[in-house]
């Protein structure tokens, strides 16, 4: 339990670090962005030891990229000029003409010319690449040799969507168990890796708070992300929807945290951690009776932030389902899963609601048991307090709790090197979030329609029953 919740105890090891898709959004302007060089000012990516290799489709001037990169984009955080140093002779793209690599990730043998590069070093491949390269990259990865171990490790990380739909989650899982060895490719979901998501993993430490958990006081648990941004810009959004975006991986893996059983807290350990939340997954049944979809007013017109010119989107965006938790702990207690954009409010996180208190926690803060309550837990930012029926608020305090400045990049690509698996997800709990969203897909009927800056409890229904 205590390595969930560390931050930077362990040093990093000697490993390089193989970055694909190095020119696109994420690394460049996004999250592995500003990762990667918090690692290298906090000298936890070494210069010799984990130098960092950035491998695009196309080759690219080293300094051009590194102007770039620096400057990121309108919705790019400022970055620490010690930090860009750092990382910029890690990469080695200072020196006059220095190049970031280019690969074609469907041409197996062009995966060979890094082999130089790697050397016989540890490396971790980190691949944020659209999904239907998966397959390609991989085959090249494995035919190489760039898999092989040698004494050392060779760890490969796949970026979120796993897949493009269930047949394609599970063609990969099949290709992953054949060519690679047990807990070599991991898979991303950076959610996991939110303080606040680690907090609901120090929530579980607690006897009283976790015994809340569970049917025996628990009406109805919500998992709602919800943001004012309206994503009618970004063509992967366009394509996929919110379903797709943020519902398959991020929303059931919030929900796997808070319902997972852990059993013994005192002997939880980080593949024990995974393995819980992967069982927990493969128990989850849609509830077809309450399955809603919806698009905000106006999502197609370039005045509403829309693309000049695009092709028309039937993309959701908003959607909320109900899940049945088949486990002993939970069975009878409807799951609702709520995501939307363009709404009233930016909240990532759960409510858990309780028709009575367990009396350890109803002794330590001074009530009757029979009151009702709200446990919530918000992800970023971090937030965990208890709201009484009577509007009382109750902050509640961890034992441990992470570092908040650490984005959850960082602490998945050290987790990575560390061989630590706890905060990754199983290729089968990914295959089964693909069934869950097959059947929303057939199950979802008319479109809803709301006005942008509603607030999402008005859109659909929100009154779910217990089974």
């Amino acid at each position: 339990m205590d390595d969930l919740l560390t931050d930077s105890s362990k040093p990093t090891p000697a490993a390089k670090l193989v970055v694909f898709g190095a020119t696109g959004d994420l690394v460049s302007k996004r999250l592995m962005r500003d990762s990667m060089v918090y690692l290298a000012e906090h000298d936890q990516l070494q210069p010799g030891a984990n130098d960092v290799v950035l491998v695009g489709a196309r080759e690219q001037d080293g300094r051009a990229y590194l102007d770039a990169f620096n400057r990121g984009d309108a919705e790019s955080t400022p970055l620490s000029p010690p930090g860009l140093e750092k990382f910029a002779a890690l990469t080695g793209l200072e020196a006059p003409g220095a190049k970031v690599a280019g690969l074609d990730v469907t041409n197996p043998s062009a995966f060979k010319s890094l082999l130089a590069k790697i050397g016989t070093s540890s490396a971790l491949y980190y691949a944020a690449l659209p999904p239907s390269l998966y397959p390609a990259f991989l085959a090249g990865i494995k035919s190489s040799g760039l898999a092989e171990q040698n004494g050392n490790f060779r760890r490969v990380l796949l970026e979120k969507p796993f897949g493009t739909d269930a047949a394609s989650a599970r063609a990969l899982q099949a290709q992953i168990e054949r060519d690679f060895e047990p807990g070599q490719v991991m898979l991303v979901d950076h959610f996991l890796a939110y303080p606040g998501t680690l907090d609901v993993i120090g929530m579980r430490s607690d006897p009283a708070l976790n015994q809340a958990l569970s049917k025996k006081y628990v009406d109805k648990v919500e998992v709602k992300l919800l943001e004012t941004i309206r994503s009618n810009d970004r063509p992967y959004f366009r394509h996929t929807g919110i379903v797709k975006d943020m519902i398959q991986s991020h929303a059931m893996q919030l929900l796997a945290t808070v319902a997972a059983d852990l059993g013994p807290i005192s002997e939880l350990t980080e593949e024990r951690f995974r393995e819980a939340r992967t069982r927990l997954t493969q128990s989850l049944e849609l509830d077809h009776k309450n399955v809603q979809h919806g698009q905000f007013v106006g999502f197609n017109d370039p005045a509403q932030g829309a693309p000049v010119g695009a092709e028309p989107s039937h993309a959701e965006t908003f959607a909320r389902f109900n899940l049945k938790v088949h486990t002993r702990r939970w069975e009878g207690v409807p799951f609702v899963l709520t995501a939307a954009k363009g709404v009233d409010q930016n909240r990532f996180g759960v409510d858990v609601h309780l028709r009575e208190l367990p009396p350890a926690l109803a002794e330590r803060l001074g009530v009757p048991a029979q009151t009702k309550a709200v446990l919530a837990a918000d992800i970023s930012p971090t937030r965990l307090e208890l709201t009484l029926d009577d509007g009382r608020h109750f902050k509640l305090q961890l034992d441990q709790r992470v570092n908040d400045e650490e984005p959850p990049h960082a602490r998945l690509l050290r987790d990575a090197m560390l061989g630590e698996t706890g905060l990754f997800v199983d290729a089968a709990g990914a295959v089964k979030d693909w069934d869950v969203v097959e059947e929303f897909e057939r199950d979802a009927g008319r479109m809803l329609a709301y006005a942008p800056g509603t607030s999402a409890d008005q859109i659909g229904s929100t009154n779910p029953t217990r089974g």
